[in-house]
Formats: C-alpha cells, sequence, structure tokens
C-alpha cells in the first residue's frame, strides 16, 4: 500500500469513528429508560469508545501524533515502561497507603474547550491532564538514566530530583494521583554530560539513581555509523510533553542531520526534553533502539493568557523560530558514559 491510500484509509476510519459517535449519542437517548438495554450497550460499546478517546485533534506540525499509554500498542507500552519523568521532591508526598507516594496535581495551563471556543481557536488535546514533571529520561544501564543535560544541571538540582517511573494513564478515566513506592527512585550523581542549553552543541546528561532500577525494560545506543540517523528516517518519541503523564509521539520523520544533532517534525514541547527518540520501525518489531534524546525546539505557544494555546505548524521550517523542528542530541554521543 502506498502512502496516499495509507493516509485515505486512515482518513476513511476517522469519519467512520466520528459517525460512529453520533450515532452512539442516539443509541444512548433512546434507551434511557431501559435499564437492561443500557448494560448491553455498554459492554458492546466499550471498545468504540475507546477506539474514539484514542483520536486527537489537529496540533504542531500537522496532524496531532501523540497518545496516551492505553492507546499504545504493547511495543509501545513497553517503551513507556523504560522512560521516567523527572520530577521535584517537593512534587511528591506520603499516601494514605505506605506501599505507594502520592503526586501533585498540578494543574493544567493549557486552554479548555470552553476557553478555545471562545478564542475562536482549534482545541487542546490533554487539556485536562496534570503537568507535574519537568524533564523526561531513559533507562541505559542497571541504576543509570539518560536525560538532556539541561534537565540536571548540577549536583545540587540532582539532590532534588525523583525519577519516576509509571507516571502514565492507565485508561481514559484515572489519573496517576499516587505511584508505587518502588517506582520512584532518587538521582544520586550526575555520572557524564555537557549542558549546552540554548546553543547547538550536544546536550546531553546521564545520571545514576540510588538503586538498581528493576524490571524496567533499557535503550540500545548504538555505535556511531554514517547511518545512525538519516534523513526522513521515521522515529517515535516517548516523553513527559509540559510535565504531563507519558505520551507517545509517532509519525515523526528526520528533517535534517547535524554533527551532534538532528532535527525532526515530532509534537514535542517543554517538558519532553530528555525524551527518547527511538527508530520507529525496530519500535514495532519490539527493539528499543534509541536514535537521540529531545532537547530543544520550537516555540511550544502562540499565547500564554489567559491560557496556554499551542502552537501548529504544518510543516517544518528550517531556521524559522516558530516553525523550525525539534532537535535531538544523538544517541551515540552517550555510548561511552553508560559502558557498552
Amino acid at each position: 500500500m502506498d502512502i496516499q491510500a495509507a493516509i485515505r484509509q486512515l482518513n476513511d476510519v476517522e469519519k467512520s469513528l466520528t459517525s460512529t459517535a453520533v450515532k452512539m449519542q442516539t443509541v444512548e437517548k433512546s434507551i434511557e429508560h431501559d435499564s437492561a438495554l443500557q448494560t448491553i450497550y455498554l459492554n458492546k460499546s466499550e471498545e468504540v469508545r475507546r477506539a474514539l478517546d484514542c483520536l486527537n485533534d489537529k496540533v504542531i506540525y500537522g496532524d496531532d501524533s501523540r497518545a496516551n499509554y492505553y492507546c499504545g500498542t504493547a511495543e509501545e507500552k513497553r517503551a513507556v515502561e523504560g522512560t521516567a519523568a523527572f520530577m521535584m521532591a517537593s512534587k511528591l508526598s506520603p499516601d494514605s497507603d505506605p506501599s505507594y507516594i502520592a503526586v501533585e496535581q498540578t494543574p493544567s495551563r493549557l486552554c479548555t474547550k470552553e476557553q478555545t471556543a471562545s478564542l475562536g481557536l482549534p482545541p487542546e488535546s490533554f487539556y485536562d491532564e496534570p503537568e507535574t514533571a519537568f524533564c523526561s529520561g531513559f533507562k541505559v544501564g542497571e541504576k543509570l538514566i539518560a536525560t538532556a543535560g539541561h534537565c540536571i544541571p548540577d549536583e545540587s538540582f540532582c539532590a532534588n530530583t525523583k525519577i519516576v517511573f509509571g507516571f502514565y494513564r492507565s485508561d481514559a478515566e484515572t489519573e496517576p494521583t499516587r505511584i508505587p513506592v518502588g517506582n520512584v527512585y532518587q538521582c544520586k550523581k550526575i555520572v557524564a554530560g555537557n549542558y549546552a542549553p540554548d546553543t547547538l552543541e550536544a546536550d546531553w546528561r546521564v545520571i545514576e539513581v540510588d538503586r538498581p532500577i528493576e524490571g524496567r525494560p533499557s535503550f540500545l545506543i548504538q555505535d556511531r555509523s554514517p547511518g545512525t540517523v538519516t534523513k526522513n528516517q521515521s522515529v517515535t518519541v516517548i516523553g513527559y510533553p509540559i510535565g504531563m503523564p507519558a505520551k507517545i509521539t509517532r509519525n515523526a520523520s528526520v528533517i535534517a542531520v547535524e554533527e551532534n544533532y538532528f532535527v525532526a517534525d515530532s509534537d514535542t514541547y517543554g517538558g519532553n526534553s530528555g525524551s527518547v527518540v527511538v527508530d520507529a520501525d525496530k519500535l514495532a518489531k519490539g527493539e528499543l533502539v534509541a536514535k537521540g534524546i529531545v532537547v530543544r525546539g520550537a516555540r511550544d505557544f502562540i499565547r500564554k493568557s489567559p491560557c496556554y494555546a499551542s502552537n501548529r505548524c504544518q510543516k517544518v521550517e528550517l531556521g524559522n523560530g516558530q516553525c523550525g523542528g525539534e532537535s535531538s542530541t544523538h544517541a551515540w554521543l552517550i555510548k561511552n558514559a553508560i559502558g557498552n
């Protein structure tokens, strides 16, 4: 199947799902007084509702390709399990159940449906989700996490940072308000890296946590080679945009490859700094091959008052500060630091 045919097929699926949603509303109204039919209907409609919930609005570069954990494939979910949200220690507190840690539900700054409607703007995806994390990272060794250099600038910052696995939505209704104690690690020390915010240099960091990271997959870091990252290569980004629960960003392509970094048209925000960029084709086969670490990008928002409204671009325009693409440090640069 060629690309155009695939796009037409996806458009047909979306139209079908939208039509189904309207029909579902009609059925719901017609059976609102019949409890027996309601029970049957709810059981039959669960999968349809899940499919509808996983459709997103237009945003960033063309279509919004971000998805929550529960909308991911088995391979994507496994990849999410190997990533972590970075949170300040102050965002976590004891839970009533000692086997859990409570996570502060920092209110979203994104415009609500009512606000975007009043402003004449497209709706914001995930506007009702918390923004608790400040950066992203991913497992690269028994006790090692890779991230962007500016996420952990010094040892003092490390001492105040918690590394939290499992910060994602397992279904459409449940927010991750608490995390199992075993999923939370302390940033212990900086192993290696380069702190280069707001420059075109390589910006990366490898940190060590306080104990072995158990039950989580590690991402493979390849040696440098001419084909390590290539233009037009398909990539997937996994991280925590604006500090929200984990998002899988699909359908991105490499636009340009430079010495220290590459540029892609991925739908990423601040908070995605430190996110892993993986080879999408290998991910579909269950292989977690890291290609890069998200470090900087184009302007995230076109307005911040009275709420945050996303910047939307049809395509990457290199050199354009508003639509210039999302840059990632080459993953191979951290190879020596992790010792494999």
